[in-house]
């Protein structure tokens, strides 16, 4: 042990005729000493062995030294002999001693209640803490009359002076170890202290001071004492991974060997080659370059150790030698001149010391954890012990301790190589596949004892501190928010109530800036996470239906709308991973929808309604809802003209409950138009459908008819109000059309009709259409759905990233296309004709064009559609769609599977199901490729497309045909039914079928 600076009370353990010592001297009666620790107070020093001892030495007015005696000389203190200590601090005048069995000793000035102590102004007899934790101690930091103690999960305590605000409670004083309050779930590395300023370091580098703030010592730019821990911004991305206090200033590390310091500048402590303070952090420029990996504060000093260099640095005031020369204080750096190998600097008063032994040299800057950790190594501690095992009861009490706190579970699970630094918004932090990995083993452990203390830990330790926290002290304790879905608990259903609600409680009532913060993280997570966490609360949502609490109910849905309107941005996972499927057997469905559409629009939330969370519905929910819709408002009108009718004078006309519509086949778009136009308020009655000169009364096979003719007659190129991309195949409103306004609104009328009427009608628009009536935003995948060849070269476009891409694709903000035989160039924006795409505008070019096609080159088109659409098919109940939900029932879907179709065919006449000819049918039919499979649906039914509800809801039948061999087979698309011949083998039966499915045309003999 090496020592100088001051010794006027022989506090460097130096008999020598100087009071100051000017060079590292080594102290005589160390040498037979293990040395594990030195601690400086103001003109003494407590020196501790391996083995626990301590050794006192230097100024004792206020018996700090813990001797009853004024001799300086270094004495063993004698009241802790029987005691093992592992680790020392020494405040102004007064010392702290922690044992190997986790008791707190203090000794020495007690004015201010540093010791924690009522009845006394200073003791030699080192005194009990009453410590009202039984968390491990794991680290101490002394001030000059106050003390900071953090545990092993994170709590920090403080005691003693709280005249400036150094204890961060207030101005309340205490005289009690007192947990900091407002630091809940911190991971916390390192505490420090100055004379009456204080410093709390998080895992990922937060720092966050409270106290004396006269000199700018907090580095909050200002220089007001802070009452409450005040994060210190500026540093937050500089890695910082050590912190140390001097007096009046303050100097950290970083990840890179940087340092920083700020305060108190009087004699250039803080090496910044002036004596100006500095209330900000300002990283040292003359040591610009250098790797410190060590650094201590003295009262007015600070001392450095360079790595690269391998030099130990000090400036600041030098009048007692600190500075190893005859300077009173230097600006800069002075070397301090020591060839011999050391383990480690302590500096503390105007003291310093070397202590130089076998051990290697200590890095301040290691990211090592004073908490409990969730890692692999204890997972290995866990799985040590068998089923039948006895577990001790201190690994017992570990266990419980790391499980259920927070600040642990905010210091685990961290990337490597520093990428855990820098913790916002943007990064969290986590490897969240090791946390996956670790809580797979933890489900896998043996012994039950060890899990069910687990289990609880987190249900009623970990989970009421998350509840409690709406406004959490730092970004670093949000991560639980990701890791807890990760973990074993989440996927079983009995935990339900204590952990998934829970979660989602707490999550909800975040205020909005952590709100965000964790949805920026939940967006960001990897589709395999967030893919748990649905699965999670999809699954507690049907627990908890069963179990009939809704408001249980209600907070999981509620989670699970954050993750869904996530998920509408993000597209991870498919809209169909939502659905919650048992909803329909556990909640009348039809009843909770009454209700919703009672409710206000935007009003509050004060009745429990599924319907608030339509993604929960698969489509033939949703499908149901609608028909229960459309039941309510032709039972609305009916009974409307029911009570009209009923007391309307003799000889008045009674109202037809009915929409009676009657077409001529041959005219069916001219008379539907007259009679839309005259009859628009009709719509909402039921319909039916006469052809005129027929006898056939609409049951619904002529409505269907109807339907299929006029759609395919509206959508023939005569009328040219629609254009057929040549890739796509699918549709889009026509900006060179001369037909009026009038008809996009009757194609909206009929399609809004098919909705209200449940009919399927083939038109093949794109996803684009159904986005814009649901009032969605349509986007680049929409352009390469309905014009793939510009879509994907648009695509191309925003992936290229070289430099020339202007020359490479020569665009300008215009479309380019031909009208009645000639160009035309449409500018996208004023003068776009003459304003080349570029890197940096070609996503708003994008943009431009997307919103030019889809919007304003069709805006008349459009709305007249819409409103068409909407005066029929229009209200509430389309809130509960997704466009795509909304195009399958429109145009019905591809979900295709021939053998429900098979199993579910019905048969007439001497037709069943082992009929020969039956046989020889779905033989040939099974031969068919997917295409001709396609054809035949819609040679039988009039549309290739299935029912939203799916293939079992498709009822098509086979009878007899009164024809011989000789006849095709005949669809009767109205009523969904083949005419089937008798056909003796498989080679007619093939020929006959194919023939019929390629004429493609029904309703008559062939």
């Amino acid at each position: 042990m090496f020592g100088w600076g001051d010794n006027s009370k022989g506090q460097l353990g130096l008999v020598v005729p100087s009071r100051n010592v000017k060079k590292p001297t080594e102290v005589p009666f160390s040498r037979d000493l293990e040395i594990s620790q030195i601690a400086c107070g103001d003109k003494f020093t407590l020196i501790l062995t391996k083995g626990g001892v301590i050794y006192s030495l230097g100024d004792n007015s206020s018996y700090q030294l813990g001797q009853d005696r004024v001799s300086a000389s270094p004495q063993v203190l004698a009241a802790l002999e029987t005691q093992t200590v592992t680790n020392i601090q020494c405040g102004l005048r007064h010392s702290i001693a922690l044992t190997r069995e986790n008791e707190l000793f203090a000794w020495g000035c007690n004015i201010k209640k540093q010791l924690a102590q009522n009845s006394i102004n200073k003791t030699h007899v080192p005194k009990l803490v009453k410590f009202p934790s039984n968390a491990k101690i794991v680290q101490i930091a002394c001030g000059g009359f106050h003390t900071a103690i953090v545990t092993d999960i994170g709590e920090v305590f403080v005691f003693g002076d709280n005249s400036e605000g150094q204890l961060g409670i207030g101005n309340q004083q205490v005289t009690v170890p007192t947990i900091l309050p407002t630091l809940p779930g911190l991971p916390v590395k390192q505490l420090a202290c100055g004379q009456a300023h204080t410093f709390v370091l998080t895992i990922s580098g937060a720092l966050f001071g409270f106290g004396r703030n006269s000199y700018g010592q907090l580095g909050l730019g200002n220089e007001t004492n802070h009452l409450y821990p005040t994060q210190c911004k500026n540093l937050r991305d500089h890695k910082i991974v050590y912190v140390t206090c001097g007096g009046d200033h303050t100097a950290a590390v970083a990840t890179d060997g940087g340092l920083f310091t700020w305060g108190l500048n009087d004699c250039g402590q803080l090496g910044h080659s002036s004596k100006a303070n500095q209330s900000l952090p300002i990283k040292c420029v003359e040591l610009m370059g250098a790797t410190v990996i060590q650094v201590a504060c003295g009262d007015k000093h600070t001392t450095v150790y360079i790595k690269n260099t391998n030099k130990i640095l000090a400036f600041g005031r030098g009048t007692e030698g600190q500075l190893c020369s005859n300077l009173d204080f230097s600006r800069h750096p002075v070397e301090i001149e020591f060839d011999n190998r050391f383990h480690k600097i302590f500096s503390g008063g105007c003291q310093n010391f070397l202590l130089a032994n076998d051990q290697p040299l200590e890095d301040m800057r290691a990211e090592e954890s004073v908490l409990l950790l969730l890692d692999n190594n204890r997972l290995d501690q866990l799985k040590s012990y068998k089923i039948d095992d006895d577990v001790p009861t201190s690994f017992l009490e570990e266990t419980k301790r790391a499980f259920g706190s927070l600040s642990t579970y905010n210091s685990s699970f961290l990337k490597g190589g520093g990428m855990h630094f820098n913790c916002s918004s943007k990064n969290n932090g986590l490897d969240l596949d090791a946390c996956s990995d670790f809580w797979a083993g933890i489900n896998d452990l043996q012994n039950q004892k060890l899990k069910q203390i687990i289990d609880s830990s987190i249900s009623c330790n970990l989970i009421p501190v998350i509840k409690s926290l709406n406004n959490p002290p730092d970004v670093e304790t949000l991560r639980i928010y990701l890791i807890l879905p990760t973990s074993h608990l989440f996927s079983k259903t009995s935990k339900t109530t204590s952990v998934q609600v829970a979660y989602g409680t707490a999550l909800t009532n975040l205020k909005p800036i952590p709100y965000k913060i964790v949805d920026k993280w939940w967006t960001a997570l990897a589709t395999r996470h967030f893919n748990k966490i649905i699965v999670a609360f999809k699954s507690s949502v049907v627990s908890l239906l069963q179990a009939r609490n809704n408001d249980d109910v209600l907070v999981c849905l509620k989670t699970l709308a954050k993750a869904y309107n996530i998920n509408l941005s993000t597209h991870k996972v498919p809209y169909e991973k939502f659905y919650i499927s048992e909803v329909t057997n556990m909640v009348d469905i039809k009843r909770d929808y009454i209700s919703w559409i009672r409710m206000p629009i935007n009003g509050t939330e004060k009745v429990f309604s599924l319907c608030n969370y339509p993604f929960v519905f698969n489509p033939e929910a949703k499908w149901t809802l609608l028909r229960l819709d459309t039941q309510i408002q032709m039972m609305r009108i009916m009974e409307e003209i029911q009570r009209r009718n009923l007391f309307q004078p003799p000889g008045f006309r009674s109202d037809n409950p009915y929409f009676f519509l009657e077409v001529r086949r041959d005219h069916i778009i001219e008379d539907t138009l007259n009679r839309l136009a005259s009859c628009a308020h009709e719509c909402k009655k039921p319909l039916k459908v006469k052809f005129s000169g027929e006898e056939a009364i609409d049951e619904g096979g002529v409505q269907k008819e109807f339907f299929q003719l006029i759609i395919s007659e509206l959508l023939v190129s005569t009328y040219g109000m629609f254009s057929v991309n040549d890739h796509s195949r699918l549709l889009w409103f026509s900006d060179l059309t001369f037909e009026q306004k009038h008809m996009f609104s009757l194609i909206g009328m009929i399609c809004g009709l098919a909705i209200y009427n449940s009919r399927i009608i083939d038109v093949p628009f794109p996803l684009a259409l159904y986005k814009k009536l649901l009032g969605k935003p349509v986007n680049l995948d929409d352009f390469k759905e309905l014009d793939p060849a510009i879509g994907n070269s648009l695509e191309q476009l925003l992936d290229y990233e070289d430099g020339d891409l202007a020359e490479v694709f020569y665009l300008n903000w215009a479309v380019n296309r031909e009208e009645w035989g000639e160009m035309k160039t449409i500018p996208l924006c004023p003068n776009g004709e003459n304003i080349p795409v570029t890197q940096e505008n070609k996503k708003a070019y994008v943009e431009a064009y997307t919103n030019y096609i889809f919007n304003d080159s069709v805006k008349e088109q459009y709305n007249a559609f819409a409103e068409g659409f909407k005066r029929v098919a229009g209200g509430r109940v389309l809130e509960l769609f997704e466009a795509e939900e909304l195009r399958a029932g429109v145009s019905g879907n591809e979900n295709y599977d021939w053998e429900i179709l098979e199993n579910t065919t019905q048969y007439k006449g001497v037709f069943w199901a082992n009929h020969p000819t039956i046989q020889l049918f779905w033989k040939v039919f099974r031969s068919l490729s997917e295409e001709e499979k396609k054809a035949f649906l819609k040679f039988l039914t009039g549309s290739d497309r299935i029912p939203i509800h799916g293939m079992d809801k498709l009822k098509i039948s086979i009878k007899p045909s009164i024809g011989d061999e000789s006849h095709l087979p005949v669809a009767h698309t109205c009523f969904d039914e083949l005419d089937l011949p008798l056909y003796q083998d498989e080679n007619t039966m093939r020929k006959k079928l194919t023939t019929a499915i390629a004429s493609n045309e029904g309703f008559g003999l062939m």
